[in-house]
């Protein structure tokens, strides 16, 4: 499970190698070995001891602004696997043909999952098709001839998403319509609350990313991010859309309502963002969906399992990976 923190003046300690969360009312202790990560929510006191035995047993904390968007994180300096992979990774990157290949389809598995999520919640076939249409505009055939595959595929991504999020708006009641996505900040509660999920959604997938031994910062099609954790970036596409569908579901059974909501202004614009009885529902309601099961891509497993298990064979493709070696005349 992730621990959340989102009480203002709360502190984070290690006790007899446990986690100790006190706040004003309570104090709580948990044993590392539950956690899958702790997120920092709020204005707290974290110990180096803790920060100690979160490194030690491979528990990241991730802390978020105000807005619900991870700023920074705190894990083991230590390399997690035989540093071939990382060279390798390298190496792929610059082998355009091949990333070009390898992010078609990590597009691709994105679009026909949020086609199919459409297609379960019976949207008119014209639109499904005129969706369909473009899917093979992610083909690897269809990609530039020069190697720059990352603005062509952004491209035809946001003409599927411009499609899929307004009709997505159209599945939630009328008090969580929305027709485009809103992030800093988000413009209604919809947004505010999908925000919040792939900010814990990302946070498993950086942590896949990391145990499968790959380099987080060194991204494929998100690359030219500077000091952003960017193949997390790449690796969170194909799974935003359980994110999604766990959010339409809780506001079609009127779970979530305007109370979990506050107003709030950033960079002079007003926006919204989840409260903490919004976080109350919006998390056990992820951990939930994170370890329900599910098949993906014909497998039976948890979905955190999935995203696991997908980062760790692109791992070990990259270790076997040859790459193309030029040499000029």
């Amino acid at each position: 499970m992730q621990l959340v923190i989102d009480t203002q003046g709360a502190s984070l300690r290690a006790r007899s190698g446990s986690f100790l969360v006190s706040t004003k009312e309570k104090s709580r202790r948990i044993a590392p070995a539950r956690l899958t990560g702790i997120l920092v929510m709020a204005n707290c006191t974290v110990s180096a001891q803790a920060i100690d035995l979160a490194v030690e047993a491979g528990v990241p904390i991730l802390f978020f602004d105000m807005m619900g968007q991870p700023s920074a994180r705190i894990w083991s300096a230590r390399l997690t696997s035989h540093p071939e992979v990382r060279r390798k990774q390298t190496l792929f990157e610059l082998d355009r043909k091949a990333a070009g290949a390898w992010a078609s389809a990590l597009f691709r598995l994105k679009a026909q999952s949020q086609v199919d999520l459409l297609k379960v919640n019976q949207i008119p076939e014209t639109v499904l098709l005129e969706m369909q249409t473009l899917l093979p505009q992610l083909a690897a055939e269809a990609l530039p001839t020069d190697g720059l595959f990352e603005p062509y595929l952004m491209q035809v991504e946001a003409q599927i998403a411009r499609i899929y999020w307004q009709s997505l708006g159209g599945l939630v009641p009328e008090a969580f319509h929305f027709e485009n996505r809103s992030r800093r900040p988000a413009e209604d509660m919809f947004n505010a609350a999908l925000n919040y999920l792939y900010g814990m959604l990302y946070n498993v997938v950086e942590g896949a990313v990391f145990a499968a031994g790959m380099d987080p910062y060194l991204g494929i099609v998100h690359a030219d991010e500077y000091n952003k954790p960017t193949l997390a970036f790449d690796f969170i596409e194909p799974f935003r859309v359980w994110a999604d569908e766990l959010l339409v579901q809780l506001c079609r059974e009127e779970r979530l309502e305007a109370g979990h909501f506050d107003v709030l202004a950033e960079e002079g614009k007003e926006g919204l963002r989840l409260n903490k009885n919004g976080k109350r529902l919006l998390v056990p309601a992820f951990e939930l969906a994170m370890h329900t099961r599910r098949i993906w891509q014909g497998r039976d497993a948890m979905a955190r399992n999935h995203i696991f298990q997908y980062c760790g064979e692109f791992a070990l493709f990259l270790k076997n990976y040859q790459p193309i070696v030029r040499v000029e005349s």
